[in-house]
């Protein structure tokens, strides 16, 4: 055999890779971008925006969107899914991170696009997988199972955030001066 996979082989690695599809939606996708709008306030007040500036930078993300949907699909098809999805994986992980180093509205609003161009490519291309992967009559179940995975992230990102996240990392970029000003004053 030389490595081709065949048709017997996809209903073995279907599931397996739903589930992979499942948790890149709520783990990479979902999770770090609602973990956002929980933590404005502190951002906004360590970065000194106003409520308009945190919209706009929250505005930012989706008008992201309308640049990289069209082209997220056509690089998917071009350079298979498995190569966009994991470049996008590492992309996506390092901007999201790039916004804890955000010092004021311009850098902070640079980041967040540059996060929403690959959180716009990546489902795409998870419904790609699960084209790919499950059989025709149970697609429209996989396609929920990563819709759903989104739903999953959503909610964790959210409840994770502020409760979990910021206490443990010292505030939303990990060094914020509120958390580190408190710790100074006892």
């Amino acid at each position: 055999m030389d490595g081709a996979m065949t048709e017997t082989d996809r209903p073995r690695y279907g599931r397996y890779m739903l589930t992979l599809s499942g948790l890149t939606a709520a783990l990479a996708v979902a999770a770090p971008t609602m973990a956002m709008p929980v933590l404005f306030a502190e951002i906004a007040e360590d970065l000194g925006l106003s409520l308009v500036q945190v919209g706009a930078v929250w505005g930012t993300a989706g008008f992201a969107g309308l640049f990289a949907s069209l082209s997220g699909g056509m690089i998917g098809d071009r350079f298979g899914t498995k190569r966009t999805l994991a470049v996008a994986c590492l992309l996506l992980g390092l901007t999201g991170a790039s916004r804890g180093l955000s010092n004021g509205l311009v850098t902070m609003a640079l980041t967040v696009f540059l996060h929403g161009l690959l959180t716009a490519v990546i489902p795409l291309n998870l419904h790609k997988v699960c084209a790919t992967w499950i059989p025709g009559r149970r697609l429209g179940s996989a396609n929920a199972v990563v819709s759903g995975g989104m739903a999953l992230g959503f909610t964790i990102g959210s409840l994770i955030s502020a409760t979990v996240l910021s206490p443990w990392l010292a505030g939303w970029g990990g060094t914020s001066s509120s958390s580190t000003a408190g710790s100074a004053a006892s």
